[in-house]
């Protein structure tokens, strides 16, 4: 039988977006179960996306090929939610609010086609180290939300 490790994400500021540099950070939980991995996933994933107000939406999905789409998806949400319009010189700085609900939150995640942890599936009899996993913000110039 298996275990999952939902792992943090480890993002890089390339001064143009944030790009993944560590896809098998921190560890948030191990489990013997897929269900209950996605239970901690989901429920991480949430925390993480109602702690980044104030950043640029934008820097999230900049790499992504279908930027475009997602930059008219996310504007439009903007609107619909928040009552933000952009002008032209603004429309790249999409400022995520401070404080969201839940369901803002997962409506964001979705449309950013974002997420801020990784399941990995390791053998039953791997010992996981968790201190083997830990980010060094400082040192490593990698950030985990």
């Amino acid at each position: 039988m298996a275990q999952y490790v939902v792992h943090k994400i480890g993002f890089f500021y390339t001064d143009e977006a944030l790009v993944v540099e560590k896809d098998k950070g921190t560890v948030m939980g191990i489990t013997k179960s897929l269900e209950e991995a996605q239970t901690i996933k989901s429920r991480e994933d949430l925390k993480s996306m109602k702690n980044v107000g104030g950043f640029n939406a934008v820097d999230f999905f900049f790499d992504k090929d279908n930027f475009k789409t997602i930059h008219k998806n996310i504007k439009e949400y903007f609107k619909t939610t928040y009552n933000v319009t952009f002008e032209k010189q603004n429309e790249y700085r999409l400022e995520l609010p401070q404080t969201i609900t839940d369901e803002q939150a997962v409506a964001l995640l979705s449309l950013m086609e974002l997420t801020f942890h990784n399941i990995v599936e390791y053998a039953d009899d791997e010992v996981i180290n968790t201190a083997d996993y830990e980010f060094n913000e400082e040192e490593d110039e990698i950030c985990g939300f």
